[in-house]
């Protein structure tokens, strides 16, 4: 997120200064000609702590998301406009206007700059028919980009997945979510692999259980005493972050093996996953230290191992945490 980003910034210039001028001079040349430089707009990314300002220096509102038009040819809402029309925000902003990134994408055609820009997807109805207006919307986005001379990378899901979801079975606490992912990822591969190679499935999982299950920091908020940072009415943070990661994973294992299936000898690209990243030192004891990274990473990082990746987590739950599932058994990240 924005704060994070801001964070990392800072320490780089801190490690510049305290170099001196050579540390400072980095050039493009320092690193490898696949290393991507990248810049990132979202269709909701709501911060509690910064404004931010998208590759094409439009100010977004103090909720920090690009697309806007909350209501429009037939968007139907997300967990996040139930979470910040709820007055969730510390400021009380919602996402319904923003930056207006909807209707105003077209405005910076004089950005001359090239860039690698980040678009990322959410679902616009939990499953069923494609709203035709929405495929118009970023089907249009995407050859602007590429007129422009942009490689487009597409994330498919930044945790705003519809509200009717949640819903019906609670979003990433079911398996169920694993199903309609898919078939959200199937369209978007078949619409729009013609012009993109990159493509992310989930944006940070572990920030996205941590703080949406554990914490109760961001949308749908769900915690329990006395892990929240604020009051939940909902919520097991000693269960729920570990069953929300589990069907997150099981979710980009599922869309992984459909690309590599059916799409990728024929467009030719490539699957990630982002992973938030930050590294905690201890307090006092080495141990303690081990098991925050333990927490923040292996989680995810551990799939790649087909290791068994929460027992030292939550022995208490294993039979919701542990990772016994085929299907990343034998479609590892």
């Amino acid at each position: 997120m924005a704060s994070i980003a801001f964070s990392s910034l800072l320490l780089l210039l801190l490690l510049s200064a305290a170099h001196g001028a050579a540390a400072a001079s980095f050039t493009r040349s320092d690193f490898p000609r696949e290393f991507v430089f990248g810049a990132a707009t979202s269709a909701y990314q709501p911060t509690r702590h910064a404004t931010i300002v998208n590759p094409c220096s439009l100010v977004c509102s103090r909720i920090g998301l690009y697309e806007g038009a909350v209501a429009e040819d037939g968007r139907s809402p997300s967990i996040w406009d139930t979470f910040t029309h709820a007055g969730k925000m510390a400021d009380k902003s919602t996402g319904d206007v923003a930056a207006d990134g909807y209707h105003k994408y077209k405005n910076a055609r004089n950005h001359k700059e090239k860039m690698y820009l980040i678009i990322e997807l959410g679902f616009t109805d939990g499953r069923g028919a494609v709203n035709p207006k929405g495929l118009e919307y970023y089907n249009n986005l995407i050859d602007e980009l590429v007129q422009r001379g942009i490689q487009v990378h597409i994330m498919l899901l930044q945790l705003d997945f519809p509200q009717v979801l949640e819903d019906e079975y609670g979003g990433w606490l079911s398996p169920r979510i694993v199903e309609d992912f898919t078939a959200f990822a199937d369209i978007c591969f078949r619409e729009f692999g013609d012009r993109v190679t990159h493509w992310t499935m989930i944006d940070e999982p572990n920030i996205g259980a941590i703080g949406s299950y554990d914490t109760g920091l961001i949308a749908p908020g769900h915690c329990s005493d006395p892990f929240g940072v604020t009051k939940c009415s909902v919520g097991d943070s000693t269960v729920e972050p570990y069953i929300a990661v589990h069907n997150m994973l099981l979710a980009h294992a599922s869309a992984a093996r459909l690309y590599r299936e059916k799409y990728q000898a024929m467009q030719k690209g490539i699957i990630g996953l982002n992973i938030d990243s930050r590294w905690p030192y201890p307090f006092d004891e080495l141990y303690c230290g081990f098991r925050s990274n333990e927490k923040m990473y292996g989680l995810q990082v551990w799939l790649d191992t087909r290791a068994p990746y929460v027992r030292r987590l939550s022995r208490n739950n294993e039979e919701n945490c542990w990772f016994s599932s085929s299907i990343l058994h034998k479609n590892p990240v």
